[in-house]
């Protein structure tokens, strides 16, 4: 929940800051979409993703290893 609220935070800082979204025609990068050099996106989220996913494996094997740990004795 926490990283949900906080990944929601930076869109919403990153709208004020450019002045809208992508199909706004006020906005810095009017028509450029999401995953451009001017914000990042993709740069940011793809290690935040991979440490997520490879947190998320680690913590599941440890479970299963402890669940199975426990049947055989």
């Amino acid at each position: 929940m926490l990283s949900v609220f906080l990944e929601l935070r930076i869109i919403n800082d990153l709208r004020m800051q450019l002045n809208g979204f992508t199909n706004d025609p006020n906005s810095a990068v009017y028509r450029f979409g999401w995953l451009n050099q001017y914000t990042n996106t993709l740069f940011y989220n793809v290690p935040i993703l991979l440490f997520g996913l490879s947190f998320s494996i680690l913590t599941g094997w440890l479970m299963e290893w402890k669940l199975r740990s426990h049947r055989s004795a």
